[in-house]
């Protein structure tokens, strides 16, 4: 007769559900003031343009604030440094590497404005289910094909397997296709204890400030204070 799991292994699997839903409760109010956001930026504006596609990290998902993220914290660093931006959020939370091309990058090119900064982030949902993982070093290198050249973009991490190879194919890319390196895995932390939010997924708030930081050194910005 098989044996029960025990109360501890029940407590920490409640604890662990209850931070899963808490983080994608979420999901929709930031989505929401993402919104509202862009169509105050849609509205005009004579600062130069930086759009962001991605994910829920470029949502800030894990953080409290939307603008806790790891864009809201930049946005505020370029603030700081005098480099005014009408920034403009394309991503959506549960992307995959596909929806940027086929919704985030044609969103895009519909604005007509040319944008001084353009950064992205995606992949991670792209990593959770093996049946997305078969496709996804097809749809990077497509989607490293159609990013206008000067794009800042963030690899993703994993220690073997897809994101190494994604990895691979991006610092290619750099000289091919001059695109820029945004380089989490080499720039960012090596332990993520303290540093993700209750969904142990998501980033924090403090490990949105290293990516953050991250995207601040691949732009030229300096170190943070």
């Amino acid at each position: 007769m098989p044996r029960r799991p025990g109360g501890k292994f029940l407590r920490t699997g409640a604890v662990f559900l209850r931070g899963v839903r808490m983080v994608q409760n979420q999901i929709v109010p930031h989505a929401q003031a993402w919104q509202q956001h862009n169509r105050q930026v849609l509205d005009g504006g004579d600062e130069p343009l930086w759009v962001v596609l991605g994910d829920s990290m470029a949502q800030g998902v894990g953080a409290k604030h939307f603008k806790d993220g790891w864009v809201g914290q930049l946005d505020t660093r370029l603030k700081k440094a005098g480099k005014q931006y009408r920034l403009l959020n394309l991503s959506i939370s549960g992307a995959r590497i596909r929806d940027v091309m086929d919704y985030q990058l044609p969103e895009l090119e519909a604005l007509g404005d040319q944008p001084e900064l353009i950064t992205v982030l995606i992949g991670s949902n792209d990593m959770v289910r093996k049946k997305y993982r078969v496709n996804a070093l097809a749809d990077f290198d497509e989607l490293l094909e159609v990013l206008p050249v000067g794009t800042v973009i963030g690899n993703i991490l994993g220690g073997k397997g897809v994101p190494i190879a994604m990895d691979m194919r991006l610092q290619r890319a750099v000289q091919a296709r001059g695109l820029i390196v945004a380089d989490i895995r080499r720039n960012g932390p090596q332990e993520w204890k303290g540093l993700v939010a209750e969904d142990f997924f998501h980033p924090n708030e403090r490990g949105y400030r290293i990516l953050a930081d991250v995207f601040a050194l691949a732009i030229g910005l300096p170190a943070a204070e």
